[in-house]
């Protein structure tokens, strides 16, 4: 099964991104420290125009470039 995924490293770019939601989060006075690792899965999506799909679509609501495909848990 895990022929068919596709990997796709953390990459200077990644970081820049990520950095630049960062910014944007942080500036919106939104807690950032505990979404860090959503921070870099939103990146990593938008470094390469991919769409993230998620159960979780609450953890990414205010990352404007992100394409996003799914449903929230609650």
């Amino acid at each position: 099964m895990l022929e068919f995924i596709n990997m796709h490293p953390a990459t200077r770019e990644t970081a820049t991104i990520a950095a630049d939601i960062r910014r944007h989060i942080r500036a919106s006075k939104a807690p950032v420290r505990e979404r860090a690792l959503d921070i870099l899965i939103a990146a990593t999506a938008i470094e390469h125009a991919l769409i993230l799909v998620t159960r979780n679509i609450r953890h990414f609501p205010d990352i404007e470039e992100l394409r996003i495909l799914g449903t929230d848990l609650a």
